[in-house]
């Protein structure tokens, strides 16, 4: 396996699920350097996340792609309008969202 190019194992790695690919860095230093990759976790980052992230997210975000990803399973982010919030699940990387209720009166 280490005779293996990590970008084949960054490909296959990213094929799989978020909970897969944290098991995959255990396996050996060629696949934790292959789980780490931005490639990898660009594929489980939700692709419109640019679009509310600018606004929403602390100006401190984590500096790699699995970094954000785990602050986004780790800890909602509120949408704008702050009457929703959205987390990614960690084993599948599903958005999660969460709608707060209206007090009237």
């Amino acid at each position: 396996m280490e005779r293996l190019p990590v970008e084949l194992l960054v490909h296959v790695i990213s094929l799989t699920s978020p909970a897969d690919a944290f098991r995959a860095a255990a396996v050996s230093r060629a696949f934790r350097t292959a789980a780490d990759s931005d490639n990898v976790w660009s594929r489980f980052l939700p692709c419109d996340l640019p679009r509310f992230a600018k606004k929403e997210l602390p100006r401190t975000l984590p500096s790699t792609k699995k970094g954000l990803f785990r602050r986004l399973a780790d800890q909602p982010a509120l949408l704008p309008g702050k009457f929703i919030r959205m987390q990614l699940d960690k084993a599948t990387g599903a958005k999660c969202f969460a709608l707060s209720v209206l007090k009237s009166g």
